[in-house]
Formats: C-alpha cells, sequence, structure tokens
C-alpha cells in the first residue's frame, strides 16, 4: 500500500470512530497501525486490550470475529507474550463458548508456538486434532452416504 493511501486510511478510520465509536473496522485498521507502524510498545498494549474490549462489548457472541480479531493481531505481534497473552485471553473466552470448535485451540497452539513454547502448543494441537477426529466421526455418522 502507498504510504498516501495508507494515512488517509488512518485518517478516514479516526473520522468513522468519531462518528460511529463501534465500528470495528475502522478500529482494527487503527490498531493494525499502531501494531506495525507506530509500534510502542506499551501504547500498543494499551490500546489492544481497549480494541478487544470494544469488540467483546459491541459482538459479544461473534466467535468467528473474535478468532479473526486474535489472529491479526498476533500474527503482528508474534513475540510480544503481553499481547499475545491478550489474544489467548479472547481465544479461552471463545473456547468457553463454543468448546467443540477445533479452531481455537488450534489458533492458541499458534500462539504459544510463536512464543517458543512447544510443550503447550503440542497439547493444544492434540486437543484441536482430537476435536477434528470427533466433528468428523459425527458427520460421517449423519452424512446420507455412511453405509
Amino acid at each position: 500500500m502507498m504510504i498516501g493511501d495508507w494515512e488517509q486510511a488512518i485518517e478516514v478510520a479516526q473520522n468513522i470512530v468519531l462518528e460511529d465509536g463501534n465500528s470495528i473496522l475502522a478500529h482494527q485498521i487503527l490498531i493494525f497501525n499502531q501494531l506495525a507502524r507506530v509500534g510502542s510498545r506499551e501504547e500498543s498494549v494499551e490500546q489492544t486490550k481497549a480494541f478487544i474490549k470494544k469488540v467483546e462489548s459491541v459482538e459479544p457472541s461473534n466467535t468467528a470475529l473474535h478468532l479473526f480479531v486474535a489472529k491479526l493481531i498476533a500474527r503482528v505481534c508474534s513475540e510480544d507474550g503481553q499481547i499475545i497473552a491478550l489474544t489467548q485471553g479472547l481465544l479461552f473466552d471463545c473456547r468457553k463458548s463454543d468448546p467443540l470448535n477445533a479452531d481455537f485451540p488450534s489458533e492458541i497452539a499458534n500462539q504459544y508456538l510463536m512464543l517458543k513454547d512447544y510443550n503447550k502448543a503440542f497439547q493444544y494441537y492434540q486437543e484441536s486434532a482430537s476435536l477434528g477426529s470427533k466433528l468428523i466421526k459425527t458427520k460421517r455418522r449423519w452424512s446420507p452416504w455412511a453405509a
């Protein structure tokens, strides 16, 4: 993205937030800018906390959005333990509301891998694989083509 386009996107996002404080997309653009371009660690942690709270308050039951947000933030800050802890907190909440979804432990594992905590990553990959195989068995059992 050209620098001018990026700056224009930030300006537009800031204007949208002023008009509609609940615009997740505008907040997402601003947090991405903070994490990727500005880079002040303390400010990034605080803004990430605020963004996650905003997502949870505006879209409390949208676990797909929560997963997307956790992935976006984690990929940008892959080695920052404080920020990864925030995204994992979001994922742990998602697991509580949808415990059979294999995507959540898989992403938690990915994030532990980013932190080089291989034992915990392996534990959550195993959980994800277990949930995935249960889902496949369940789908197969209810399939009209099952023997």
